[in-house]
């Protein structure tokens, strides 16, 4: 099969924070657009949800820092978690 380029602009700092990403969960910037791709062909969709949400500017800070706080905990926990499977 033939094979053909996609090329995209992002913002440079979006770029850097998804390579990081990717190799963190073990894959390169192509394989993770390549599994997208594969993922909307077979399903016919989008494999997330597309929503409108409130503009930044009518977000809370407190809201976000809730946010913040959440995913920390979520975060520590995951780690606890991961950190017993390795003691065992």
């Amino acid at each position: 099969m033939a094979q053909s380029t996609i090329t995209i602009r992002i913002d440079e700092q979006d770029k850097a924070d998804f390579d990081a990403f990717c190799t963190a969960v073990g894959l390169n910037t192509s394989a993770a657009l390549m599994l997208f791709i594969k993922t909307v062909l077979r399903e016919n969709a989008i494999p997330f949800k597309i929503a409108l949400s409130p503009p930044a500017h009518q977000w809370q800070p407190s809201t976000n820092q809730e946010t913040a706080t959440a995913a920390d905990a979520l975060i520590d926990e995951h780690h606890a978690l991961f950190k017993a499977l390795a003691d065992k």
